[in-house]
């Protein structure tokens, strides 16, 4: 497969400082037609809910206040998705807009995200079960494995190849978006949700950093999980100094982020189980490597590892130059730790959708 040099595009645009937590305001009511509404999450830009829409089908309901600064870019963002439509991506049914509030309609994702992963992974014998343990103990039903999934239930170092496997998908989603223009720009573990057949998809791209975006629309991201070019733009902007905006390599670095924690199942900055304070975390992600993955887990193939840790270079020029390289690294990586991949050159999880194709929620 070929590799996508990472867009420049977005390089001039303002980024805005960490957000603040979300306002305790009661959240506004839903749209007409909404019901059985039950909270499922919130963070600073809103509210998202399980909710059956006017057709009586299970969604999820996104809500936040018009006068928020973030709703204006939320609803542009989601757009995009909606007309990017690929797989591997919740897809975004509709956006809407009452008086009193923002609104994205989402597909309904069951499955664990990506902390509730990593809490499963914590509490199991992640290297020592077969593949159709490892799966079901991670909350994928094996009755309806997805067929890409097959070929890693057997075989040595099964939990790292997997992880290898749904984070290249994971990457070429982000590749696709890219190539539209589409930064994410908070990718976390609660932005990436496992389906029950297994498949791995990224979500909350209603933040995004969209084409055309206007002034003042600075986005608002987690700091954990920030890049350290995104963490020296929010400082910049918080000095009140034009800064360099992240472009795509800071979503490929929040991805290994995540996948450094799965894998290594332990917090990227701190001692061991202890995490370090948000402050903390990014001082070192501004400052520090992370310590190697073999450090913190000897059991992870070298290759993998090796892939990880490239990621994760504080340096942008040290890291890989583009989603689709670092999604291409990880297939070989998990290729030498002995398993077979030959289907995921023609998998539906990484192939991008024909023209046409039905778009994806968030």
């Amino acid at each position: 497969m070929s590799t996508h040099p990472a867009s420049n595009a977005h390089d001039t645009r303002r980024v805005a400082p960490p957000a603040p937590p979300a306002v305790d305001l009661p959240p506004p009511p839903p749209p007409e037609g909404f019901s059985s509404l039950s909270l499922i999450g919130r963070g600073a830009t809103g509210w998202v809910y399980r909710a059956r829409d006017p057709k009586g089908e299970h969604v999820a309901l996104k809500i936040m206040r018009a006068n928020h600064p973030g709703a204006a870019r939320t609803l542009r963002a989601a757009q995009a998705v909606s007309a990017l439509g690929h797989t591997g991506i919740v897809r975004v049914r509709a956006w809407l807009q009452t008086p009193v509030a923002r609104c994205v309609v989402m597909d309904l994702i069951d499955g664990p995200c990506g902390s509730q992963l990593a809490g499963r992974a914590a509490r199991a014998d992640v290297w020592g079960l077969d593949g159709r343990e490892l799966l079901s103990a991670l909350g994928v039903d094996v009755a309806c494995l997805h067929p890409d999934l097959r070929d890693l239930t057997t075989g040595s170092d099964v939990y790292a190849r997997l992880l290898a496997h749904w984070f290249a998908s994971a990457a070429m989603a982000l590749q696709a978006a890219h190539d539209r223009g589409l930064v994410h720009g908070d990718i976390k573990p609660s932005n990436l949700l496992l389906t029950s057949d297994g498949r791995l998809l990224i979500s909350d791209f209603t933040g995004a950093e969209a084409p055309h975006a206007g002034p003042g629309d600075g986005a608002f991201v987690s700091p954990r999980w920030m890049a350290p070019e995104q963490i020296a733009a929010a400082a910049c902007a918080g000095m009140g100094v034009q800064g360099v905006a992240a472009g795509p390599g800071a979503d490929v670095w929040s991805l290994s982020a995540v996948l450094y924690e799965l894998l290594s199942r332990r917090p990227l900055w701190g001692d061991g189980a202890q995490s370090h304070t948000c402050a903390q975390a990014v001082l070192a992600t501004a400052t520090l490597d992370p310590i190697p993955v073999r450090d913190a887990e000897r059991r992870t193939p070298l290759a993998i590892a090796t892939v990880c840790d490239r990621a994760l270079r504080r340096d942008p020029a040290k890291r890989y130059t583009s989603a689709a390289q670092f999604a291409d690294a990880l297939r070989q990586a998990a290729g030498s730790a002995g398993t077979r991949l030959t289907r995921w050159r023609n998998s539906s999880i990484l192939r991008l959708p024909t023209a046409g194709a039905e778009g994806t929620r968030a």
